[in-house]
């Protein structure tokens, strides 16, 4: 198993970008570089299991941009 961060981008309340990044600091720079002032940003931390899917384990930031 492999702890990854799971990152969604909110715009007036429609998705606007989700990705996985492994270092959390990656995944809150790269949604600063994606999102704009008042997007919601919220930050999941997953795990990988060793078949490729991804369980989440916890909401681990809520923030907006």
């Amino acid at each position: 198993e492999k702890k990854m961060y799971r990152v969604t981008i909110y715009r007036n309340e429609l998705m606007i970008a989700k990705f996985i990044e492994d270092i959390i600091s990656q995944a809150v720079g790269k949604a600063r570089k994606i999102g704009q002032s008042g997007d919601q940003v919220y930050i999941h931390e997953v795990i990988q299991t060793s078949d490729g899917h991804f369980d989440e384990v916890e909401c681990t930031l809520k923030t907006t941009i």
